[in-house]
């Protein structure tokens, strides 16, 4: 392209000075051949005069000799190359010396001046014609070199504008069109630009700029992809355990949904091998075991549990593969384990580890608290019951023995037969019975009270509400 150019400025220049010498070379051209035709008119002038008069007839050859010898013809004498304008020039300037000037010196004129004359103006005549077309020569050669200094310009301002379009503007495009598609995203850009040059060059670095670029923009995806799994995988895990310590304090779940825990730990955890054993109150023997539903296998048929006995987790390895064993220990008492299993013999990652424990304590503070549960419960049923007694006994048996002495009254009064102090006795038996009733409603309907989590505001509105 630098060459194309400097050949363009040069061709140019060469052009412009080519022209200035041509026009220089033309400058006089016009001038020799109105100084032609003054040398044709002179003559003329001579013939018309030597006819008519003889005065002036010096003054007029001496004006035609100075004619000839203007200096416009200067260069055409002097000319080192011989030409058909020099020739010309000679030979109609020697027949002016030799023949036409000596017989007009002569003053003897006779029939012979006519065609000496006209062949000095047909020789004039030849002059300014070669005169003119030496000028349109010049003027040609001008026009040709013009046309062909415009031809190779043209080629040349062609041959750069290939260049400027397959080697700059193409690969620029191309640079530019990558450079949007990273900005979009698309860090898998290539460009292929053949060559040795800046723009070659240019591409080589912007691939390898790609190429890094795409790298680290995988890393870093791969990054976020695994703190995204990692994210998830502890939201999961957190679930799991706030949905354990929810049923686990809420009353409005009577029992924990083993089934459910294990199905979820297992879907953390990608394993299936798991399998939750709770032990009876004695430790003994286990009275249940479950698996996650996707996964069945015989459950543990041992009618002893000292192989799962242990406050803290521990590794097993039988038939199946690596057993990794997690008890549940509250307060020195174990109600249970979770038996993990791993075919492949390879020890569990930390975060296992960690999630497995957390899902035992929790198993192990749910069971216990629904053993504190019951131990409550069956406490408050003895008090009830304790209340009931004392109740019934303050309140329904002093009726009933109340009723008892009256019957005996009765009793006595018919095996006497006093029958006018029966009226009596039955009208108190009628009464008793009806205190009795009236106890035993009053005793049903305590009983039947209970306060709920509205409290006692909540509780006297069903009451009215009931009557």
């Amino acid at each position: 392209i630098n060459l194309s150019l400097l050949a363009i400025i040069s061709l140019s220049l060469l052009s412009i000075f080519f022209a200035f010498w041509a026009t220089e070379q033309t400058e006089h051209d016009a001038q020799s051949i109105n100084v032609a035709g003054t040398i044709r008119y002179q003559t003329l002038q001579l013939g018309l005069m030597a006819k008519t008069q003889n005065e002036g007839l010096e003054q007029l050859i001496s004006t035609l000799d100075q004619t000839w010898e203007n200096p416009l013809f200067t260069n055409i004498r002097q000319a080192q190359n011989t030409s058909s304008l020099q020739a010309i020039y000679l030979r109609s300037y020697q027949n002016w010396l030799t023949v036409v000037r000596p017989i007009l010196k002569q003053k003897n004129q006779g029939t012979e001046l006519y065609p000496l004359l006209m062949r000095q103006v047909i020789l004039t005549d030849q002059l300014v014609n070669q005169i003119q077309i030496t000028a349109e020569k010049k003027i040609s050669h001008l026009r040709n070199f013009l046309l062909i200094s415009l031809l190779i310009t043209t080629l040349v301002g062609s041959f750069i504008f290939y260049l400027l379009k397959n080697r700059i503007e193409e690969p620029l495009n191309q640079l530019t069109e990558a450079a949007h598609k990273i900005g979009e995203g698309e860090m898998n850009q290539i460009i292929h630009i053949d060559g040795k040059d800046e723009l070659s060059l240019l591409a080589k670095t912007f691939n390898s700029m790609s190429l890094s670029i795409k790298e680290t923009y995988n890393e870093l995806e791969a990054r976020v992809f695994d703190r995204t799994k990692e994210l998830e995988r502890n939201n999961k895990t957190l679930e799991l355990l706030f949905d354990t310590a929810r049923m686990t304090l809420d009353d409005d779940h009577p029992a924990l949904d083993y089934q459910h825990i294990l199905g979820h730990l297992s879907n953390i955890t990608d394993n299936d091998n798991i399998e939750l054993c709770l032990f009876t109150s004695q430790g003994k023997l286990p009275y249940l075991q479950m698996s996650p539903e996707q996964y069945t296998h015989e459950n543990c048929t041992k009618k002893s549990c000292d192989d799962c006995q242990g406050t803290a987790p521990f590794e097993a390895v039988n038939i199946i593969g690596f057993c990794q064993k997690f008890p549940i220990v509250r307060e020195d008492i174990q109600y249970g384990v979770i038996n993990v299993r791993n075919e492949n013999l390879n020890p569990f990652e930390e975060w296992k580890m960690q999630l497995f424990r957390s899902v035992a304590d929790q198993l192990a503070i749910a069971l216990s608290l629904s053993e504190k549960k019951d131990q409550e419960h069956r406490l408050a049923m003895l008090n009830e019951r304790t209340v009931i007694a004392r109740e019934l006994h303050d309140s329904l048996a002093q009726s009933l023995s109340y009723l008892k002495i009256q019957v005996t009254r009765l009793q006595k009064c018919h095996d006497k037969e006093k029958f006018d102090l029966q009226p009596p006795i039955i009208e108190e038996l009628r009464e008793g019975l009806s205190s009795a009733y009236r106890h035993l409603r009053e005793l049903l309907t305590t009983f039947r009270l209970k306060i709920d989590q509205g409290g006692i505001t909540s509780a006297l509105q069903q009451t009215v509400d009931q009557l």
